[in-house]
């Protein structure tokens, strides 16, 4: 299974945080700009287009990895608006998009303090391509 794009989303308690990744060229992928942030309150339309554009975007840039560079990573962290990875993580629940051939996954993530995040795979589900209507819904429910 290759995977050809892939979007990060965080639900907080006032937003969903979007964002899209690239493929480095020793094949992991890195968060690259821009973040989409969408308040709850939101039209399912425009939270529709919000993915449809962080798909887009996935896996257009060619990164060269620099996953410690400490004022990239900075920098980064100021666009999701949050102090640390950490803080993130605590205050939000994850998942993540995987497009590969024409299916998206949808992979929830279940956060364990220090240990890290790990996938819940009771809670997975696998879209056709184009249904990002059923991805909005779930989305909305909270997953």
């Amino acid at each position: 299974m290759e995977i050809e794009k892939l979007i990060s989303i965080y639900k907080t308690k006032k937003e969903f945080i979007i964002y899209p990744k690239s493929q480095t060229q020793f094949g992991f992928w890195r968060c690259i700009s821009p973040v989409f942030k969408i308040p709850f309150n939101c039209e399912k339309r425009e939270l529709l287009q919000i993915l449809k554009d962080a798909f887009e975007r996935s896996n257009k840039e060619i990164i060269i990895c620099d996953s410690n560079n400490k004022e990239t990573n900075s920098r980064f962290l100021k666009e999701l608006g949050v102090k640390s990875w950490l803080s993130l993580y605590n205050n939000s629940i994850s998942c993540s998009l995987y497009q590969t051939n024409n299916k998206i996954e949808f992979i929830p993530y279940k956060h364990e303090g220090r240990k890290g995040n790990f996938p819940i795979k009771e809670k997975q589900r696998v879209f056709d391509v184009n249904d990002f209507d059923s991805i909005v819904e779930l989305m909305f429910q909270g997953w």
